[in-house]
């Protein structure tokens, strides 16, 4: 655990905002800090106390941290802020432990606020490097897994107190804490001297005694036999390694092949998606196929007649046949009139009389002399068939 810098503002001498960068070099990593007495060398001290455990131990009024200056500048509501923010090196990791009191002046006198504010931010050096902020819940139980409360007298003490650091009584269990050697220590405590009959240890010793040389052989033998298996096991994991290894190097060289065959990949799926479009088109151009087919086999004959169906009734048109025809009567019909003598109107048909003479003269103007009526049943037939097709 290495401090790495230390920041104040406005804390006590230390008039706006003061930076101290220490030492972290594996070989030079003392920094010495000089100066004469009342120029804030205690001062540094405390603040490590206050910003890490909220106490501060000055003789003169050691509640108030404001730098007197702005103290005395200070006018009704006006605020200002006490800030201590430590960065801490632990392994592999970076702490920055801030805490902050505001002070007000009110009706001419400035008094600090109820509550200070801390806050920690951890950053994982060999992650992201991203500040992570801890849970207020979390932030006393941080701060003494860094540095304990009851080694704070040990780290942070000024000449005044050294003579009185070796005589703590809980030096030894702080110091363990802080290593982590307190459950070895408990271990090595409950386990006890096997010269002692009552301790675990002075018990296993008597069971051994007590039960000879043969269950010492058995535990001997499976001690053996415990080590062939480890031995064993170790060659395993060692060929799994190697086995990994080659498996890694394989996979290397395929992403490179991979990484090289890119462009052909991306030619690969521009040719797929051409295939698919072809085969759809080719798919709609058979369904239209079919449905010309189908609709050409319905009205081929309309289709094919069609332009002779509008010369014919064009040609017709503008032939006009006005031959006084009548409509539905020929020859055969006038001629069975006249053998019969009378009219179908009841009058005689006496030869070289005028109705006789009229019938003889509609001779000529009905069919098949006359072609009148067949030309209008003709354009009927065409007018039909145009609008069927």
């Amino acid at each position: 655990m290495l401090f790495k810098s230390l920041m104040l503002k406005n804390f006590r001498q230390f008039k706006g905002e003061t930076n101290v960068e220490f030492a972290c070099d594996s070989f030079k990593n003392v920094t010495v800090i000089l100066g004469n007495n009342t120029f804030g060398k205690t001062t540094l001290l405390q603040a490590f106390n206050w910003c890490l455990y909220e106490k501060a131990d000055f003789r003169d009024n050691p509640d108030f941290l404001l730098n007197r200056d702005l103290e005395m500048a200070m006018r009704d509501s006006d605020v200002e802020d006490v800030v201590v923010a430590i960065t801490i090196m632990h392994k592999g990791n970076e702490y920055r432990i801030s805490r902050k009191q505001e002070y007000v002046c009110y009706n001419g006198v400035v008094i600090p606020t109820d509550i200070t504010t801390l806050k920690i931010y951890i950053t994982d050096l060999n992650g992201k490097g991203v500040p992570e902020p801890v849970r207020d819940t979390q932030l006393v139980k941080v701060i003494n897994s860094l540095i304990p409360e009851d080694l704070s007298g040990y780290f942070f003490f000024d000449t005044e107190r050294v003579n009185n650091v070796s005589s703590k009584k809980d030096l030894s269990k702080a110091v363990k804490d802080l290593l982590g050697m307190a459950i070895y220590d408990n271990a090595l405590n409950h386990l006890g001297d096997k010269s002692k009959k009552k301790s675990v240890l002075g018990t296993l010793n008597e069971q051994l005694s007590s039960a000879g040389d043969k269950k010492a052989e058995e535990a001997l033998l499976n001690i053996q036999d415990g080590q062939l298996e480890f031995d064993a096991n170790e060659e395993r994991i060692k060929t799994c390694e190697e086995e990994i290894e080659k498996y890694k190097n394989k996979k290397k060289e395929i992403e490179d092949i991979l990484r090289e065959n890119a462009s052909t990949a991306k030619l690969q799926k521009d040719r797929d998606n051409l295939e698919n479009n072809i085969k759809k088109t080719e798919s709609y151009l058979n369904t239209l196929r079919e449905t010309y087919l189908n609709n050409f086999g319905e009205k081929s004959i309309c289709v094919v007649a069609e332009p002779l169906v509008k010369t014919a009734d064009k040609y017709l048109t503008e032939v006009k046949i006005d031959d006084g025809e009548i409509s539905d009567i020929t020859q055969t019909s006038i001629k069975e009139l006249l053998q019969r003598g009378r009219c179908i109107c009841g009058c005689e048909l006496v030869k070289d009389s005028n109705a006789y003479r009229h019938l003889i003269a509609e001779l000529n103007h009905v069919r098949p002399v006359a072609i009148g009526s067949t030309v209008r049943t003709f354009k009927s037939k065409l007018l039909n068939f145009t609008s069927r097709s």
